[in-house]
């Protein structure tokens, strides 16, 4: 028995088939001898490294920090620190004004005279060794005068031993000093005023505040400070030659 031919048809789609498949090989070998000559180069081309002839090595030591800046205080600054500052004037009686955490006048006065208390140059700033001092537990809190009895007004301004201190003139002027008071007291507050060493009104009572602005006059002019007004310091007090307060700055 005879099989049956293929039917026309049949034979188109095997043909197509078979053109296919020979243009599928035909793409494939070139892609496969490519990818081979690929893996050829890679395998033959050295790894680039990275040149550090030229690169400097900065090891950083944790032990050697930079020293911190030094804190300088000064007329202009202001801050906690300043503040730190003026309390601890007002706990060793330098401060008589208010915790502002401002660098005024009165800040700087009161530096000055801890400086001269403590034996550090009075320039009026806070510098290492003036913080330094202010913190210890041996910094000198401010002198305060001792008030004399009525038997001793006899004489003028009383000095520390070994220094003594005698009047160039017959005394003319009433011993004044903290504690005091009267008519006295008053012309000497208002001489103080008008010299712009004294920054409140005359009140005749011989207070905190007169008595530093005395110490502020007794340094403008030369004369012996202690804060006391006696027959010298008033004699030039009240004279023209008395020189004015320096500009405040504040």
């Amino acid at each position: 028995m005879k099989g049956k031919a293929p039917a026309p048809l049949t034979l188109v789609l095997l043909g197509l088939l078979a053109v296919a498949i020979a243009a599928v090989l035909t793409a494939l070998f070139p892609a496969i001898d490519s990818y081979q000559q690929l893996q050829v180069l890679q395998n033959t081309t050295p790894t680039p490294t990275a040149d550090t002839r030229g690169v400097m090595l900065v090891t950083i030591d944790p032990n050697n920090t930079p020293a911190p800046t030094p804190l300088v205080l000064r007329t202009g600054s202001s801050g906690e620190e300043v503040e730190r500052l003026q309390q601890r004037l007002k706990e060793l009686d330098y401060l008589s004004g208010k915790v502002d955490g401002i660098f005024g006048y009165s800040t700087e006065e009161a530096v000055k005279a801890f400086q001269r208390a403590n034996g550090l140059a009075a320039d009026g700033i806070a510098g290492d060794r003036t913080m330094e001092k202010m913190r210890s537990s041996g910094a000198k809190p401010k002198p305060q005068p001792q008030p004399q009895s009525q038997g001793d007004l006899s004489r003028a301004t009383a000095m520390p031993k070994p220094k003594t201190y005698t009047p160039s003139e017959p005394s003319t002027y009433r011993f004044l000093q903290l504690g005091g008071s009267g008519s006295d007291v008053t012309r000497l507050q208002n001489r103080l005023i008008e010299l712009g060493y004294l920054n409140q009104k005359a009140n005749g009572s011989y207070d905190q505040a007169t008595m530093e602005a005395v110490i502020a006059f007794q340094e403008r002019n030369g004369q012996w400070v202690d804060g006391v007004a006696g027959q010298d310091p008033q004699s030039m007090l009240f004279s023209n030659r008395a020189l004015p307060a320096a500009p405040r700055r504040d």
